[in-house]
């Protein structure tokens, strides 16, 4: 009954990798004092962190195009609405120059004077004299 046990008993390693059919049946974690375990292990991380690293860069680019997306739309979106101010302006001036014009024109027929009277000094800086 006193067995000696062998030095990869104790520390619960098993005495070889497994084989394939080994691991159909049973689920094996590799064990960190096995080298070759420790170099699967690590290269698992590896391609675990190379592919959350690339799925970040893809939510990164995602993010970014739509964030230019958003801002196009902004901006066509305000230059839509300056157009309108300009345009609704434009047709306020044109109303208020007509409007002018049309007193302008009465006062001329009934022979009043210019609603803007001229100075000889504007007259004198504009080089009329």
């Amino acid at each position: 009954m006193n067995k000696k046990l062998k030095k990869s008993d104790a520390l619960g390693v098993p005495p070889a990798t497994p084989t394939k059919e080994h691991l159909e049946t049973v689920q094996y974690i590799q064990c960190l004092s096995d080298i070759k375990g420790k170099r699967k292990l690590s290269t698992k991380l590896g391609e675990i962190v190379k592919l959350r690293e690339e799925l970040d860069r893809k939510e990164e680019v995602k993010l970014r195009r739509q964030r230019a997306a958003d801002e196009k739309r902004f901006q066509e979106t305000l230059k839509q609405r300056q157009r309108n101010e300009i345009y609704a302006l434009n047709a306020v001036m044109r109303k208020l120059e007509e409007d002018r014009f049309l007193d302008y024109k009465q006062g001329k027929s009934v022979g009043i004077k210019s609603p803007v009277p001229e100075s000889s000094d504007s007259a004198h800086r504009l080089g009329a004299v």
